[in-house]
């Protein structure tokens, strides 16, 4: 058998991988939602009103990263997760 199979065979019988994998993309998602809604969102008034287009990309990048690593952590602990699996299994 080789590894493809080994790996499809594994993330078949594992719901956890599974479920990690679909967090990490659900989290993704919803987290680059909410930093630009957020973002969007963003008003100040007076003399500072200028500011939240200065501030705007700043917060964008920063939920931009916080996404990322939400998608790599979550399909680094499916990797794990399938790991032992294989082991178990095979």
């Amino acid at each position: 058998m080789d590894l493809l199979e080994e790996l499809l065979i594994t993330l078949m019988y594992s719901r956890r991988a599974l479920l990690a994998i679909v967090f990490g993309v659900l989290f993704f998602f919803g987290i680059l939602m909410l930093g630009h809604h957020l973002a969007n969102n963003l008003r100040f008034n007076g003399p500072f009103a200028p500011l939240a287009d200065a501030i705007r990309p700043i917060i964008l990048i920063r939920y931009e990263h916080v996404a990322w690593g939400a998608l790599i952590s979550f399909w680094m602990l499916a990797g794990k997760i399938l790991l032992k699996e294989r082991k178990r299994l095979f």
